[in-house]
């Protein structure tokens, strides 16, 4: 009965976590959004200058990291060494898993790239010198590989990992796909901040944030890529039982994408830039929904081939 009420306690906290930063964020940033251009300065003006909606968003984070070991607490989370690297086959393994992720990852991203180039929504523009070129090429790759480590370690070495310990995988897949894809739209338009009784500022801000995707052109098809990315890279994890083959797809994904915004530029007005995306990222088009989701299908049938062949 005890082990019930607090497995009841952790569930409710784990569905708190988010809906309370995202609404402490918003009922904290308003006051400090007006002390910060009230006072002047350096300081304040380094925090505002990018508007109210970044601004919420940066306190918002803050609050999330703060808030993160209750989290984590609820989720039975034992430490770094908790966090999803290792691999049941070994080392060895893992790094193949790893190099595997990475090959996929810059082969789908090359696909795109060179779609759009010989579609034309996408042309070439290299806008450093050689030099800056080569050295960014190796700068880019270690850039790449932090983001792809931090992010996965995060997001399905912890989170995800825990979280299918605790309710069933295809469910969290779901949710946490969709709340990912709503995260990045997660803004407020500036009129929410107008002045007016506080508690009616938190409302138009909170209302604002949460449609936020509705004022953006095409936003569907870009939340559809972020949703279908977030599967993917959950897939990854299922498949393999650790996070290597992740790490390594998210870094192979984001090196071409920041390579590719500093040797081509977009062609908004072309023809096909809703289809083929014009983004460095691609997120923008459903070509890439596409190849994402033959991925997808790709390993939901190697998993079962697997599942068979071992039974």
């Amino acid at each position: 009965m005890v082990a019930n009420s607090k497995r009841w306690v952790d569930d409710l906290v784990l569905c708190l976590y988010l809906p309370v930063v995202i609404v402490a964020g918003a009922s904290i940033s308003i006051p400090l959004w007006d002390w910060a251009n009230a006072a002047g300065g350096d300081i304040a003006h380094e925090l505002t200058r990018k508007g109210p909606a970044r601004f919420t968003r940066r306190i918002t984070m803050v609050l999330a990291f703060l808030l993160l070991p209750l989290a984590l607490r609820a989720l039975r989370w034992e430490g770094w060494r908790d966090s999803g690297w290792q691999h049941a086959a070994g080392i060895s393994a893992a790094r193949r898993d790893g190099l595997t992720g990475l090959i996929h990852g810059l082969i789908i991203m090359t696909i795109l790239f060179a779609t759009a180039l010989i579609i034309g929504t996408r042309i070439w523009n290299i806008s450093v010198t050689g030099g800056e070129l080569a050295l960014s090429t190796f700068t880019f790759l270690i850039g790449a590989l932090v983001v792809g480590i931090l992010e996965e370690t995060i997001a399905r070495g912890i989170l995800f990992r825990l979280l299918i310990q605790r309710w069933r995988p295809i469910s969290v897949i779901v949710i946490v796909s969709i709340v990912f894809a709503w995260l990045h739209f997660l803004a407020a338009e500036p009129t929410a901040y107008e002045a007016g009784p506080y508690l009616q500022r938190v409302s138009n801000v909170l209302v604002s944030s949460s449609t936020g995707f509705l004022r953006i052109p095409h936003a569907m098809v870009e939340m559809t890529n972020l949703a279908l990315f977030s599967v993917l890279l959950s897939l990854m994890y299922l498949k393999s039982g650790s996070i290597w083959l992740a790490a390594g797809f998210h870094a192979g994904v984001v090196y071409i994408k920041r390579l590719n915004g500093i040797v081509a530029d977009s062609v908004k007005d072309h023809e096909q830039a809703l289809f083929l995306g014009v983004s460095s990222d691609f997120t923008d088009g459903w070509f890439c929904a596409i190849l994402l989701s033959l991925l997808i299908i790709w390993f939901i049938q190697k998993q079962k081939a697997l599942s068979i062949h071992a039974a």
